[in-house]
């Protein structure tokens, strides 16, 4: 039984990761079948993988089909930017007053990093590592508030909208998905909290923007799916 509840968990993170991932976009039709065979196991674990994430929302059943890949709703995201918004912002404003030489040091290697992924060939490789140090470089502005509050919610809510940020950087505009970090950087080490406070606001507005028009194009693929299956 042991056994069996392990299995069962190990393909339910894996899944729940590679959804979160876009590995299974939205509007995508995934099996029992087809999930057992990616990991590698019977057809029980993957049944089982698939029921709770239909509880969790990231998948609709539809009996004797399949199960389709969720979209993200409209104003889930709408309140979890609106949050980010006012957590991040205030990260920035008050790392902008507490922020070190060292603090600053580490975040210009993250955004050097990021720079270094920019130039791979490695499309797919590129996409994961950029979307890690992406969240490396936020969570380092909250650390640079020295706020325990801000650097929790910050955790919080980039865990919440991880499948809304890959895909932006999956979307035709991904290129701009890191445009904003020199100004935050710029106003971060000026010591100009009010300057960072709006650079953040600009960099995510426009994040939140690319996620729309990409959510939008998935949700045609979504009702296409749908169309097919019913």
């Amino acid at each position: 039984m042991g056994q069996k509840q392990s299995i069962s968990e190990c393909v339910l993170h894996s899944l729940r990761e590679d959804i979160i991932n876009c590995a299974y976009k939205p509007g995508e039709i995934i099996t029992e079948t087809e999930v057992a065979q990616a990991y590698g196991t019977s057809k029980t674990p993957a049944r089982e993988a698939l029921a709770t994430l239909c509880i969790e929302g990231y998948l609709h059943k539809f009996p004797r089909k399949g199960y389709l890949v969720k979209m993200i709703s409209l104003p889930n995201l709408q309140s979890l930017f609106q949050f980010r918004c006012i957590i991040e912002s205030a990260s920035a404003e008050w790392a902008a007053i507490h922020a070190t030489e060292s603090d600053i040091r580490i975040l210009k290697d993250i955004e050097d990093q990021i720079e270094t992924y920019r130039k791979e060939d490695d499309i797919a490789g590129t996409i994961k590592r950029h979307d890690t140090s992406n969240e490396t470089f936020h969570m380092q502005i909250a650390k640079m508030s020295y706020n325990p509050y801000l650097i929790s919610t910050t955790a919080n809510i980039l865990r919440q909208l991880r499948r809304a940020l890959m895909l932006d950087l999956m979307s035709p505009e991904s290129e701009n998905a890191f445009k904003g970090h020199p100004e935050i950087i710029h106003a971060i080490e000026s010591k100009k909290p009010q300057e960072a406070k709006q650079a953040m606001i600009l960099h995510i507005n426009a994040a939140q923007n690319r996620v729309y028009i990409q959510n939008f194009q998935y949700s045609k693929f979504s009702d296409d799916a749908l169309e097919y299956i019913e």
